[in-house]
């Protein structure tokens, strides 16, 4: 008895909740109830019904808010339109005035977007390409500018690269003489100067490695020519008998090319040729001044150590 009328008074609940349009609460409280009394009939058929009103509640709210946005339509304002229809779609996703909608709005503002930019770049690079002409100093204080105020912008990010770009390559045009120099220091100063405009640029890199490779073979043939040259000078030594300074470049010409051959075997010629030329000339020295070392030690006998 208790059980009927506690029901019957939660009915009643339930309807002025549904009256007042409290459909969660009213929903709520039926599905609490129906956990007390499973399959309780009065309830069963009280959430049927209040689905049946939600459903209805959300297709008049999706309606409603349709015909509000049509001033926004007018307007051209298509971002606010989507940020007033997209989160109904959590009310009904399947309803097709609304997904329509949604779509109409998307392709609107992908348009304006479009032309938007267009005209964008269009002011843009009319107002870059006077500076690239005119104002190195004001070309980039303004790409600073641009990349400062739109972080992240696909179409800045494609300008202020181009126009570095263009910059850098100006710059490589007039150097020109410079760079197919052999002034590697003064070469160097000038790519270091080009990275501040843009150290990642790929015509920096390429025009690093072009003149390392560069130096690098003038390098080679700088050793190949002293080289050359060593092996000559050392050839006319060895033939003039200069066995002390043959002996002197052959080791200056190895630690410029430690495995050459030809120089290895003139040094250890010319060592040789050195140890007998200086063994020689002490046995001519000591026979030259034997007489006069013998009347000097019949004079002075202290002055000489005897072995």
């Amino acid at each position: 008895m208790q059980s009927s009328a506690y029901i019957a008074q939660t009915e009643k609940n339930i309807h002025a909740l549904i009256n007042e349009k409290k459909f969660k609460a009213a929903y709520l409280k039926c599905k609490n109830n129906l956990q007390k009394f499973p399959h309780e009939k009065a309830f069963e058929e009280l959430m049927g019904k209040i689905e049946k009103l939600i459903i209805k509640e959300n297709e008049e709210v999706i309606s409603r808010t349709i015909k509000d946005t049509k001033p926004l339509w007018k307007k051209g304002e298509y971002r606010k339109i989507l940020e007033i229809l997209a989160p109904l779609l959590k009310l009904n996703k399947n309803n097709d005035e609304l997904k329509n909608k949604i779509i109409d709005a998307q392709e609107a503002y992908k348009k304006k977007a479009e032309k938007e930019a267009n005209r964008y770049e269009k002011d843009q690079r009319k107002k870059l390409d006077k500076l690239f002409k005119k104002d190195e100093i004001g070309l980039s204080e303004a790409l600073f500018i641009m990349e400062k105020n739109n972080p992240g912008n696909d179409l800045v990010k494609k300008l202020t690269y181009e126009y570095r770009d263009k910059t850098i390559e100006e710059k490589i045009n007039q150097k020109s003489d410079l760079i197919y120099s052999e002034k590697y220091n003064d070469i160097q100063n000038f790519i270091h100067q080009l990275s501040k405009i843009d150290k990642k640029n790929p015509r920096i890199k390429n025009l690093e490695l072009a003149i390392k490779k560069r130096k690098a073979g003038t390098q080679i043939d700088e050793k190949s020519e002293y080289v050359y040259k060593g092996e000559k000078h050392l050839s006319t030594l060895m033939r003039l008998g200069r066995y002390d300074k043959a002996v002197q470049v052959a080791r200056e010409v190895l630690e410029v090319d430690r495995s050459n051959k030809r120089v290895i075997s003139i040094l250890k010629k010319a060592e040789s040729k050195l140890f007998k030329q200086t063994q020689t000339l002490s046995i001519e020295s000591i026979k030259k001044n034997y007489p006069a070392l013998r009347e000097e030690y019949k004079k002075n006998k202290k002055k000489f150590i005897k072995i």
